[in-house]
């Protein structure tokens, strides 16, 4: 069994209930997919997270022999080596067929400009505190509406990526992605995003040994 999450946005700050839920969730399992945005450049450094609280998840995500999908906010620039102490496996994008089903996974921000340059975490032209207060307002608004508020003002992000995947995709491969927090299941497009792992809310998907998957909404 697989289990895939992403955009949990670490920071220093460590919620232990969703650290434990992680835990569990984390053994569970046989093998796990991050897809992006584990830790949050933003608001710490790459040093601030392999020294906070959450390391007590790197055992466990070694034993399952991670496979760690860089994303926006946690690019490959802004980390070292250290990925090992959490990951065996490390790269921009992964494919994985089980049983003749294929996968095709990316955090999102390569195929999705539009939610990109609102969200950037270095950028030439506007300074990084511009992109915290957006960040920090996104983040209320979530806690508050939930999928109410996602669904209302980033599934527009989510068809650009499903429009996306279509063009440089293989055929009938499903695109497995997060990057905008809007979770959804999207068959007949062969489209799946994870949403958020925070809030109070654990969006993550399994797939089982013979390639069929479930998309889980529990809450932690």
């Amino acid at each position: 069994m697989y289990l895939i999450f992403s955009d949990t946005h670490f920071t220093k700050k460590v919620d232990k209930k969703r650290l434990e839920y992680l835990k569990k969730l984390i053994s569970s399992v046989d093998r796990v997919i991050i897809d992006g945005d584990l830790w949050d450049g933003l608001f710490i450094t790459f040093d601030d997270f392999i020294n906070s609280g959450w390391n007590e998840l790197f055992p466990l995500l070694k034993q399952k022999k991670a496979i760690y999908i860089y994303g926006n906010h946690d690019k490959k620039e802004f980390s070292d080596d250290r990925v090992n102490m959490f990951s065996s496996t490390q790269c921009l994008n992964y494919k994985l067929n089980i049983n003749g089903n294929d996968y095709y996974f990316s955090h999102g921000d390569d195929l999705e400009p539009s939610f990109t340059k609102i969200t950037n975490v270095v950028s030439p032209y506007v300074p990084k505190f511009v992109f915290q207060v957006h960040y920090y307002i996104e983040r209320f608004l979530t806690k508050m509406f939930g999928y109410k508020y996602t669904t209302l003002v980033h599934r527009r992000f989510n068809l650009e990526l499903k429009e996306s995947s279509k063009e440089r995709l293989k055929k009938n491969a499903i695109y497995v992605c997060g990057h905008t927090h809007h979770v959804e299941d999207d068959w007949a497009n062969s489209f799946i995003n994870l949403g958020y792992f925070d809030f109070g809310v654990a969006n993550y998907l399994l797939i089982d040994n013979n390639g069929k998957y479930q998309l889980k909404r529990d809450r932690y």
